[in-house]
This record gives C-alpha cells, structure tokens and sequence, in this order.
C-alpha cells in the first residue's frame, strides 16, 4: 500500500509539474501577444500624429509661404524660434503651439517628443531665399546614399525613436537627450543636420519621415486638421486621449 501511495504521489508531482510547464508557456505566449499588440498600436498613433503633423505644416506652408523653426528642446513652450540658423536652431521639437495642434500630437505613440530639423533655406519664403546658402540637410540611406537633389532638397525631418526614446530630447534644462543604442540612433541624435533613414529594427528603432522642399511646394488643398479615430474636441484641447504623455516627463 505504501509502495502504491509513492508511486501515486510519484505521478501527481509530474503532473503538477507538466500543468506548470504548459502554463508559463501559455502565459509567455499571452504576454508576447499583448505586447506586439500594444506596439502596433503605439505605431498606428505615431502614424496618426505624423499625418497630423504634416497636415499642420502644409497649412503653415500654404499660409505664410514658408516653414516654421523648431521649438527649443530645454523648455516645453511649444512655439516656433524667429529664426533657426545652424544646427542647433535647426533642431528641437515642433513647435506645436505655433502649428495650432496639442502637445500630444507632437509626440510619437510612445509618448516622446518628434525631433524636428528643418532647412534654413525652408523657412524663409521662396522670395526671400538666399541662393548663395547651400542646404546642409541631409537624410542619407542605410549605404549612405543621399535622397534628395541639390535641385530637390529635403525641407524637413520627424523622427520618431521608439519605445525607449532613444535619442529623443528629453527636455532638461539643458540640452540633453536620452541615451541611444546604436550607431545610425547616434548619428541621428547629434546636431550634424544628417540623418539616416530606412534602417532595419535591428540597427534602429528610430523611424524617420521628411519630405522634399518639392513635394512641400506642390499645390495642396487646406483640409481641417481630421483624427478618424478622435473626436475633433481632443484636437482643439491638451488632453491626451492615449495617456501617452506620462512616459516622456
């Protein structure tokens, strides 16, 4: 009898032990899925508030004939500089007081800031711009190959970067960034005006969007400031209806 009790208490450990196994496994299999879930979301909002974004700046284009300077990275006021030359004017944040859209919007879906670098030439107005000045924006390929022309220079550049920031401004009372952890994310936060684009995940967490002085020339129809899936009240106000904004104090 004591032999039979062994060997049955033998075979409810292993079965515990089976039952344990299969349910990390579930749960490992529960939490992968709810954080690639959370991330696609993350980058839907970071896609959603770089439609808005551009949205805001064709408007500003269209309506004064030019682009706006960045916002200073050391204080979170939110307007545009009179004037950016040189790379540290050059580059900040969006100025999105001055655009007339919440400061939730110029964040990424992971609740940082988008760097914004803008060209001189670009924001100042095509009658005013001096052509003896050579544009030193650039946003080169993973090979280093330019895109753009000198007759086709890009205008500007949102960098969103990724779940941790890195690189991002993290708007200290000096000019300071969050730590980056490669080398094309170093490149992209120095204030050189050059910026890699289209590099793999690997390599990269950042995701750089910029348009051609061209393409932001192009005759556009003004369309209200649209979210799909926001009501119109949450563009008009500083709320953040993703309670993203906590991450990036």
């Amino acid at each position: 009898m004591n032999k039979f009790r062994k060997h049955s208490s033998g075979l409810i450990l292993i079965e515990v032990a089976i039952a344990m196994v299969i349910f990390s496994i579930c749960i490992g299999s529960i939490l992968m899925i709810i954080q690639h879930s959370q991330f696609a979301q993350q980058n839907n909002i970071t896609q959603t508030h770089h439609t808005i974004i551009l949205q805001a700046l064709n408007r500003y284009h269209c309506q004064t004939g030019h682009l706006p300077c960045p916002s200073q990275p050391v204080m979170d006021d939110g307007f545009a500089l009179e004037k950016c030359q040189g790379a540290y004017a050059q580059i900040g944040i969006l100025p999105y007081k001055t655009l007339g859209i919440p400061a939730y919007v110029a964040k990424d879906g992971h609740g940082h800031y988008f760097t914004y670098a803008v060209s001189e030439n670009a924001t100042v107005s095509t009658s005013d711009t001096d052509t003896t000045v050579m544009n030193n924006l650039h946003v080169l390929d993973i090979s280093g190959r330019r895109y753009g022309s000198l007759t086709n220079e890009t205008a500007y550049v949102l960098i969103s970067h990724g779940p941790k920031g890195n690189g991002a401004f993290s708007l200290q009372p000096s000019r300071k960034r969050f730590p980056t952890q490669s080398a094309f994310e170093a490149e992209n936060a120095r204030d050189t005006l050059t910026f890699y684009a289209d590099i793999p995940q690997k390599d990269s967490e950042h995701r750089v969007f910029f348009i051609s002085r061209a393409d932001l020339e192009a005759p556009t129809t003004l369309k209200p400031l649209a979210k799909p899936s926001i009501q119109d009240s949450h563009l008009a106000s500083e709320d953040d209806p993703y309670g993203t904004s906590g991450s990036a104090e």
